[in-house]
Formats: structure tokens, C-alpha cells, sequence
């Protein structure tokens, strides 16, 4: 003989489903948020570290360095942080700038700046791009 279910049991089984879809559409979003914004700070972070070696190198490399860089020469700084910015997605998206105040000899400062085109993985917090920056200044040491 078959035991048949209170009837109160038998509602409670679409209930379960209804409750799970809509947790489900609140904590898709918050989880892909999460990534997003997790992925938005790691690329300003690696940008912040590129900028600062772009900097470390111009500055052991002034005018009386053996290899120097400067104003009509900043091929290296840019290809030292192309190396620091290998992980990035999309890394064609960079823009690196170097300006020397006043020149590159000892005691002038030299800034790098590196611009970036972020997009997110989803659209979720974000829809399109943002341009992220970093600057990194420093004094000529040789």
C-alpha cells in the first residue's frame, strides 16, 4: 500500500526550486561582480609595479650610465614595462610615456606614465571600458 504525503509536504517541493532560482539570480551577479572588480584592481596594481620599473630604470640610466636613456630614447622604459605588464589582458591597450624634468642628468626627475584600456570579463559592474593610469617619479641617480 502507498503512503500518500501530507498535503502540506507537497506544496513545499516547488518551493525549493522557486527559492533556489532566486538566490540564484542575486548571487550570479554578486560573483561576477566580485571577479570584476577583484580583475580591475589586480591590472591597477601591475600597472602601479610597471610604472615604478619604467622609473627604476630610467633612473640608473641618466646621462652618465654606460646604456642611457632619455628624451629621444625611451625604447628600453617602454620595453621594461611591456615585460611588467606581460599578464595583463589585451596588453596592445597600453600607452607608455617617459618625460625628464629638466633633462636626464643626475638630480632631474624623470616620470613614467602608463595608461591602460581595462574591460571587464563581464558586464556586470561595468558596461564598456575604463582607462586606468599610473604614474611613477623618481630622481636620476647616474
Amino acid at each position: 500500500m502507498k503512503q500518500r504525503l501530507p498535503i502540506s509536504l507537497k506544496k513545499q517541493a516547488g518551493q525549493a526550486i522557486v527559492e533556489f532560482a532566486l538566490a540564484t539570480l542575486i548571487m550570479i551577479p554578486m560573483i561576477f561582480g566580485t571577479i570584476d572588480i577583484g580583475t580591475y584592481f589586480w591590472a591597477q596594481t601591475t600597472l602601479d609595479n610597471a610604472a615604478r620599473a619604467g622609473a627604476r630604470y630610467a633612473i640608473v640610466h641618466g646621462s652618465q650610465s654606460q646604456n642611457p636613456c632619455g628624451p629621444g630614447n625611451t625604447a628600453p622604459i617602454v620595453q621594461v614595462v611591456n615585460n611588467s605588464i606581460a599578464a595583463l589582458p589585451n596588453p596592445g591597450s597600453i600607452t607608455v610615456n617617459a618625460s625628464w624634468d629638466p633633462n636626464n642628468s643626475p638630480g632631474s626627475s624623470v616620470t613614467v606614465q602608463v595608461t591602460y584600456t581595462w574591460q571587464p570579463f563581464t558586464f556586470v559592474v561595468w558596461n564598456g571600458t575604463l582607462t586606468i593610469n599610473s604614474n611613477a617619479t623618481m630622481t636620476i641617480q647616474h
